[in-house]
This record gives C-alpha cells, sequence and structure tokens, in this order.
C-alpha cells in the first residue's frame, strides 16, 4: 500500500506563464480510492503525471513537495502504475501478451516469471483473447484494458487512472469500469480522474476538487461534496450526478425538407437507408455501436462518396448544388481573410479538428425501424470533449448553415422537442441490402472462414470500437504458418536479405538482376508467401519501376542505340530502354528481399532478435517498434484532417497551387498531430520503467542457430552465382570503373 502526501505542491511547464496546477495541500492515505475533480485546466492530469514520477526536473518549474511513502515519485516509479485516457498511444508491441510483458521486462523481472503475471493479469481485467493477439486488431475498451493490465502487472501499490473511458463508448466504458473494480486489489490505493462521474462513484469512496485558481475546493465522501458545491461544479462543466440540464423548446415547428437519403449506404459500414432531414429541427439517429452512425452523418455531410442510394438537397441548402450529390459540392469561392461558412456543419467524437457546431445524430445500417415525433430548433450548451469546454448548440440555421450534423459530442441530455429514428443492427444488418448483397457477403464469410489470411486487414468494429471510423490497417506477417525459412531467426534473415541486395549493387547491367529476381520468386514459397500477397506489398516498387521507365525516356542524356520511337522531342532508342530495364530490374532484385523479410516477420520478433542477437540497444529497437506500430494511423489521421477541413468548406477545387497549399498545409497538420502522438507514446513507455536504466530481461528468447547461418551464407552465393552468370555472359558492367 502506497501514501500520497501534497504540500504546497505547485508545477509550471517550461515555456508556460500560467502555472499547471498550484498550492495543492493532501494526504491520501494507503487503500484509499479518491475520484479526482475539477473543471478543465485545473491541473488534474498534470497532478497525476507528477504522482508518477513523469515530470522531468528540467522540463518545468515545482514549488511545494509531493511525497509516494516519503519518497519522491521520480524514485518511487515501481510502486505506481498509470493508465491514460487515449488507448492507441499506450501499447508499445504488437502482440498483447508482449506489450503487458514490456513493463516486467523493463523491470527486470525474471524471465521465468514474467508470462505467468501476464496471464494472471489479463485475466484480472477479463480480456476476451489469447494473448498472441495482434494489438492493433483490439477495439478501443480492448486496449484499454490491455493497457490496465499492463499497469497490474507491475503489481502497484499506486494506481492512477487518467480518464480511461474518455475516448471509448458507454459499452467500452462500461467494460473498462468493470475491469477495474474486479481487478484492483482491496490494498491499492486508487486515484481516478473521471468525467463521467455518476458511474465511477461505485468505484470511490472520497471526492477531492481542484480549484482552477489554485488549491483544493472541496475534499470528503462523494454525497457531501455534491450537496455543497454541485450546482457550482454542474455550472463550470463537470457532470455531477442528478444535475439535468433544462430543455429549451423550440418556438416554431419544423420546416421543408433539406436533404433526403434514399437507400443511402456504404456496404459494409453502412447498408440501403432512407432518412430526411426537414430545416430547424432536431434529429437523433440511434443504434448500436458499429450500426453506422458516424457513417451516415458523413455521408449526409458530403465527407463520403456514396456506395448506394443517393443524397439530395433542395436550393435552400444547396443552393445552386441542388440535385448534385452532396459528396461533390465545392465550396465557394472566398476572398482572403473572409470568413467561411458552410451549409452543413459537424463535429466529431475524434480528435481531429472539427467545426464548434452541435448536433445530435446517431444512425444504424438498415433503414428506419420507427419515427417518432417532430423536431425543432434546439438551443442551449453542451460539453466536447473535456468538462468546462462547451460547444454551441446552435440553431439550425445559424450563420448560415441550413443543417448540422454531430457525432457524439457530448452527453446531456437531448433537446425535448426531438425527433427520433432507430435503426436496426446484428443480424439483420443486410435486411435492407437485397439478396445478392446478402449472398456477396455469406460468399466473404465462407471464404474468410476456409482460407483466413494474415497480413494487411481491415480492423473490424469491436464491441465497444468507435463506430464508423474508418478501418485501420492492421501491419502483421503474411507467411503460412509452417513454412521453413519464414520460421528463421529475424536477424538472420535480414542480414541475407542486406548480402543479396548489396552484390546486386556492384553491376549496372540487367542480366544479374534478372537471374537474381526469378531466384527470389523460386523461394518465395519456402517463405510461405503467395506471389499474389508479395505483388500487392511490391505495388510500390512496381509504381516506382515505371516513373523511372518514363523519366529516362524523356530526359536521358545517352541516345545511343538504334532509334525506336522518335515523336517530336521525345526519342526512344534501344540504349535508353537498356539502362531503363537494368535499373528497374537492379531496384526490384535489391528491394524485393526485404520486402520478404518484413512480410514474414513479426515486429515484435524483430526488434527482440536485434536486441538479444545484433545487440541493439533497446531503446533504438523498442522505440523504432513502437513508432512502427503507430505508421498505420497516419493514413486515418490524414483521412480525418482532410474531412475535417473539408466540413469548414476549405476546399481547393481545380487550381493546382491551391491544391498544392492544402496539401503542404494537411502534411504539417498530420507532422504535429505524429509528433504530440509519439510524446504521448514516450511518456507512456517510461511509465512502465522504459527509462529506468535496470537490466532488461526478455520474454521470448530468439535463439540464432546453424540453420540461420547457412541462410546467410545460401544468400551470399546465390548473389555470388547471378553475378558470376552475368560475368559469363559478357554482360556485366560494374556501377564503378
Amino acid at each position: 500500500m502506497s501514501a500520497v502526501q501534497l504540500r504546497g505542491f505547485g508545477w509550471r511547464h517550461a515555456g508556460r506563464k500560467a502555472w499547471a496546477v498550484r498550492g495543492v495541500d493532501l494526504r491520501v492515505e494507503a487503500g484509499e480510492r479518491v475520484l479526482l475533480l475539477g473543471p478543465s485546466g485545473a491541473g488534474k492530469s498534470t497532478l497525476l503525471s507528477a504522482l508518477a514520477g513523469l515530470l522531468p526536473e528540467d522540463s518545468g518549474e515545482q514549488e511545494g513537495t509531493v511525497e509516494i511513502d516519503g519518497l519522491d515519485p521520480r524514485k518511487a516509479r515501481e510502486r505506481v502504475g498509470i493508465v491514460f485516457q487515449d488507448p492507441e498511444t499506450q501499447l508499445v508491441m504488437a502482440r498483447c501478451g508482449d506489450d503487458v510483458a514490456f513493463g516486467l521486462e523493463n523491470r527486470g523481472v525474471p524471465a521465468d516469471e514474467i508470462w505467468p503475471r501476464v496471464d494472471e493479469a489479463l485475466h484480472r481485467v477479463g480480456f476476451p483473447y489469447h494473448r498472441d493477439r495482434p494489438t492493433a486488431a483490439l477495439s478501443g475498451g480492448e486496449q484499454q484494458r490491455l493497457a490496465l493490465a499492463g499497469a497490474l502487472a507491475l503489481r502497484p501499490t499506486l494506481l492512477l487512472l487518467d480518464e480511461p473511458t474518455a475516448n471509448l463508448d458507454p459499452a467500452g466504458a462500461a467494460l473498462v469500469r468493470r475491469a477495474v473494480a474486479d481487478a484492483v486489489d482491496a490494498d491499492t490505493t486508487l486515484i481516478l480522474v473521471e468525467h463521467r462521474v455518476a458511474e465511477a462513484l461505485p468505484l470511490v469512496d472520497r471526492v477531492v476538487v481542484l480549484e482552477p485558481g489554485g488549491g483544493v475546493r472541496a475534499d470528503g465522501p462523494p454525497a457531501a461534496v455534491f450537496a455543497a458545491h454541485g450546482d457550482a461544479l454542474a455550472a463550470e462543466g463537470v457532470w455531477v450526478p442528478g444535475r439535468i440540464v433544462a430543455p429549451r423548446h423550440a418556438t416554431a415547428p419544423a420546416g421543408e425538407p433539406l436533404i433526403t437519403a434514399d437507400r443511402l449506404g456504404l456496404p459494409p459500414r453502412l447498408a440501403p437507408t432512407d432518412l430526411s432531414v426537414r430545416a430547424g429541427e432536431a434529429l437523433a439517429v440511434l443504434g448500436p455501436n458499429g450500426a453506422g452512425k458516424s457513417t451516415l452523418a458523413l455521408l449526409l455531410g458530403g465527407l463520403l462518396r456514396p456506395g448506394t442510394g443517393t443524397a439530395s438537397a433542395t436550393a435552400v441548402l444547396a443552393g445552386r448544388d441542388a440535385g448534385t450529390s452532396p459528396h461533390r459540392w465545392r465550396a465557394p469561392p472566398w476572398p482572403r481573410g473572409s470568413a467561411r461558412s458552410s451549409r452543413t456543419r459537424s463535429t466529431s467524437s475524434s480528435p481531429a479538428p472539427s467545426s464548434t457546431s452541435w448536433r445530435s445524430a446517431r444512425a444504424g445500417p438498415a433503414g428506419p425501424r420507427r419515427r417518432a415525433g417532430h423536431g425543432r430548433d434546439a438551443a442551449g450548451t453542451a460539453p466536447a470533449g473535456e468538462a468546462g469546454r462547451r460547444q454551441p448548440v446552435h440553431p439550425l440555421r445559424r450563420r448560415g448553415a441550413a443543417a448540422e450534423r454531430g457525432d457524439r459530442p457530448g452527453h446531456r441530455a437531448p433537446p425535448a422537442d426531438l425527433r427520433r429514428t432507430h435503426l436496426r443492427s446484428g443480424p439483420a444488418d443486410l435486411a435492407g441490402a437485397g439478396r445478392p448483397l446478402r449472398r456477396a457477403a455469406r460468399r466473404r464469410a465462407r471464404r474468410r472462414h476456409r482460407h483466413p489470411r494474415p497480413g494487411l486487414r481491415r480492423r473490424a468494429g469491436g464491441p465497444d470500437r468507435h463506430p464508423g471510423a474508418p478501418g485501420m490497417i492492421v501491419i502483421e506477417p503474411v507467411a503460412a504458418p509452417g513454412a521453413p525459412l519464414a520460421r528463421r531467426n529475424p536477424v538472420a534473415k535480414l542480414a541475407a536479405a542486406l548480402v543479396f541486395s548489396v552484390a546486386l549493387i556492384a553491376t549496372l547491367d540487367p542480366v544479374a538482376p534478372a537471374i537474381a529476381i526469378a531466384i527470389e520468386l523460386g523461394v518465395l514459397p519456402l517463405f510461405g508467401v503467395r506471389y499474389r500477397v508479395l505483388a500487392r506489398r511490391a505495388w510500390p516498387l512496381l509504381a516506382g519501376a515505371a516513373g523511372i521507365v518514363v523519366t529516362l525516356v524523356l530526359f536521358a542524356a545517352d541516345r545511343s542505340g538504334r532509334v525506336l520511337v522518335e515523336a517530336g522531342p521525345v526519342t526512344v532508342t534501344s540504349g535508353v530502354l537498356l539502362t531503363a530495364l537494368g535499373l528497374v530490374l537492379r531496384m526490384l532484385a535489391v528491394a524485393l528481399p526485404g520486402v520478404i523479410v518484413f512480410a514474414t516477420t513479426d515486429p515484435t520478433d524483430l526488434a527482440d532478435a536485434l536486441i538479444q542477437n545484433a545487440k541493439a540497444p533497446a531503446r533504438f529497437a523498442i522505440g523504432a517498434l513502437a513508432a512502427f506500430r503507430l505508421v498505420p494511423l497516419l493514413g486515418q489521421e490524414w483521412q480525418m484532417i482532410s474531412m475535417a477541413r473539408r466540413a469548414r468548406g476549405v476546399d481547393a477545387g481545380r487550381n493546382p497551387l491551391a491544391r498544392l497549399r492544402l496539401f503542404v498545409s494537411t502534411a504539417f497538420a498530420l507532422l504535429v498531430g505524429a509528433i504530440r502522438r509519439g510524446t504521448r507514446l514516450a511518456v507512456a513507455m517510461d511509465a512502465r520503467g522504459f527509462d529506468a536504466g535496470t537490466p532488461r530481461t526478455v520474454a521470448r528468447r530468439q535463439r540464432f542457430t546453424t540453420a540461420d547461418g547457412l541462410l546467410i551464407a545460401g544468400a551470399a552465393a546465390l548473389a555470388g552465382g547471378a553475378l558470376a552468370a552475368s560475368i559469363l555472359l559478357g554482360t556485366f558492367r560494374p556501377l564503378l570503373g
């Protein structure tokens, strides 16, 4: 058990004028369960970071003291476990069991104790899968439970939970809370930051409210704190149990339809759906997770191209684009410096940038099941993200926006005058899609069952995953189980690929690379990789090869040989084609071994082998692995940023310069987001002892055998054979000389 003592504690981040938290005097006894509340900016997350020892001395200015069992938190890190709110930036390894074992390895736990503790932690949080399941295949709630298991495996005496359900839907949040209730030992001190206060109260016996200006406003049992300070907290945006926002009734009935969906859908995310949105109404579309609510909102907002059916808007909403599908609408030209407006506004539960207007909308795939009531204008306020930050619930015609849609921006009570559309999901998902679509879905399901293919997959929506979010690419090895060369040590495979590729760089002729490519394709079955899968993985190489040919044909200085084609300024000779063929074949021959290696190697195994066999620094190998795991998120982030900007009316049109500027600005926004995400991941890794300096142990041993050495020798022999054949045929052209 750990006791916490803060005396006048304050922290100001480097480069900031304002203090993040200040003047906190607090004592938490060992075994207490504390709910930490306060408006946004009160310093809750900063306080938890200080308790976890994650505020380096050179990263800011501290006043007062903070102690855990009488020790500075930086010296008591092994006693503390912390879980953050974003599950994506807490997971390091590619497999679930390896991620739980990550902290144990950092703490130097003996190897024979690691897997029993991993299995125990996974069982305690109710993790439903085997420990070898890819982390990228988990839903948000499953990822958060895995992060909780990673913290509990360290057996902390102080557990800190920083809004662990903030990015989860109600079902996922309930699973995480149940895991916390079942898994945390009775003698573990718990400090929880949570905005879903009513649901969190069964986990705690004490509430502490931080004052934004500094200090502690309230401290005591939950009932006493909310009775004395409930009204003030509710006014500041804290979701106080029992405080219901009074509904605001509309003053006028709903008007004419603005946009109508006729069999609108995007299989398999949203089956054909019929819907009508009228002027001045508040419409709530209800449905279970994964039903396609967000997809319907994006289709109506013109941010996705429909897969089936149509969406048509009247001239009141669309103006000159009436009758045109919303995804084809173009933003009107705006003078530089003027304010932009759009005909539909949106806000999303995604952290990507979005506009600030709000409208409740939830949807499902199989079409309306029931409609009740007539909606009108809704006004008031609703929180979005953190308590205290409020977004205006605009009337639907305010500021030029004729219709608005929202994606779960808050959890306040809906307007009283609300039209609800309920939609089905589950076994009847394809009920409205017709027999051909149902038959096609059954055929795809049978194929997946008979021939499961690992490799690049779309992550399916789980029971507690954000519905409608773009599927994320899961990077896994694609080797068939039991393939002889796929089972070789990752370092041996990487070394063999380097030996084989480097030897081919020495020649410019096309014969040696052609022989090398034939060898590579010949040994491909020994790696357990299908040719079709290799072609799918290597398509960027094929695109680059085409670019090389076009560039040389247009700009090559050497035009020797017989003229084959002469069309104006373009002259194609046999010498140009021979040079292009040599470069293309050499590029493919050099790159394909690397493609094969990474297609047959699990990233976690590669990192382990680099550390154990190649003696690579652990911070380099595991840091690269953690970053590699986040690479698939970049495409999703790019799509979300692009959709958010289009929702704001930012459109480059057909102007190439405008497109270039938009591309550069989007890339910069993606870079900023990647840096922030990487920073959060680094903090989460350090929270599990990655920077502890303790000699690491390893959960999975990577052994380098005689067969691995033979693989490297065989690669060198084959590369030498390709060069020897080129020399014997008289086509060898050395790169130097």
